[in-house]
């Protein structure tokens, strides 16, 4: 699928997610910006899966992430290409499809100028962490980095990397993910966040910090930890908790809506920690079949999705910043 196409795709889903205006009332949604976003970072190959971020209070703003899943690997990619992270691509065409997932995190100014990180999903796969890295001319921090991971407790599963490379002196963010055994005992004990953060040399946190971390622990979800590692191989100041909901809540509004992360999102609420705007993405939580080709001619069906996939909690010296919440948006051709 080319790039035009995606484009043509990437609009639908936005009119889909937000009709009748719930664009409008979406401080920050523009969507003519995010459509020349998309189009500046699309690339051949299978539609990428698409994340729009929203801040639940404060200071407006959307910004957009792209995972890239069967991009074509047949030839090569200009250096231009996705925003300048056709260096990596081209590392990766000889890689097994579903092995990696490279993608793009775009931060959108206010005044329409965005800036681009390079991510890496890797899941078990550390041994590509040096094609993200070299491809960034960051090699240099491999080391710090293996540091890091190798003092991570069990259950603490790193499997994403990414980095901003057009910020002088940028932290690269590690991703986290927890294990459900690891989870519940975290949910059971905030003490033992203290453990965990000591062996790692994490100190940025304090007692209402690691309550509120162990709330988010929510049955039937899944979650992630970021961490910021600084060029000088120390630890940052900050913190992001993602609350990754279930496929069932995350594409039925309903059963979202009467789940423990609404229940959890409405006490934000009352501590003022997040306003009513949350409260118009599960709104935006539909699904669409388009009628498409393939490339040999035969006609499919292409499933198109709107999901509430996370809220994250980000911290920085134990202070709370604004609570995210990302939707994902998915293009997907049915067997």
């Amino acid at each position: 699928m080319d790039p035009a196409l995606q484009t043509v795709i990437f609009r639908m889903l936005l009119t889909m997610a937000f009709s009748t205006g719930r664009g409008y009332t979406m401080p920050g949604f523009r969507e003519k910006l995010l459509t020349e976003v998309f189009r500046c970072a699309a690339i051949p190959g299978a539609f990428p899966s698409v994340y729009l971020e929203f801040p639940l209070i404060g200071e407006p703003g959307c910004d957009m992430s792209l995972v890239y899943g069967d991009f074509q690997r047949e030839m090569p990619f200009d250096e231009g290409s996705a925003c300048g992270a056709g260096k990596i691509l081209n590392r990766l065409r000889s890689v097994p499809r579903g092995m990696c997932f490279p993608g793009l995190e775009l931060d959108i100014g206010s005044d329409g100028r965005f800036r681009t990180a390079r991510g890496l999903r890797f899941d078990s796969h550390t041994e590509l962490i040096p094609v993200l890295l070299e491809s960034c001319d960051a090699a240099w921090r491999i080391g710090e980095l293996e540091k890091l991971m190798s003092r991570l407790p069990e259950g603490w599963d790193p499997y994403y990397i990414g980095l901003f490379t057009e910020r002088d002196g940028s932290p690269l963010r590690l991703g986290i993910a927890l294990g459900e055994r690891e989870a519940l005992a975290l949910r059971e004990s905030p003490a033992r966040w203290t453990d965990c953060f000591h062996s790692i040399g994490f100190e940025a946190f304090d007692e209402e910090m690691l309550n509120n971390l162990s709330r988010c622990l929510l049955p039937g979800t899944h979650w992630e930890i970021e961490l910021d590692l600084h060029p000088n191989g120390s630890l940052g100041e900050s913190l992001g908790l993602c609350v990754v909901q279930n496929r069932m809540q995350a594409r039925d509004q309903t059963r979202f809506l009467a789940g423990d992360t609404a229940r959890l999102l409405r006490e934000l609420e009352s501590r003022g920690q997040v306003d009513k705007r949350w409260q118009i993405l599960p709104l935006c939580i539909c699904a669409r079949g388009l009628p498409v080709r393939r490339a040999q001619g035969e006609k499919a069906l292409m499933a198109l999705s709107s999901s509430f996939h996370s809220f994250k909690l980000k911290y920085r010296n134990a202070a709370l910043l604004q609570p995210k919440g990302y939707l994902q948006l998915m293009g997907v051709v049915l067997p």
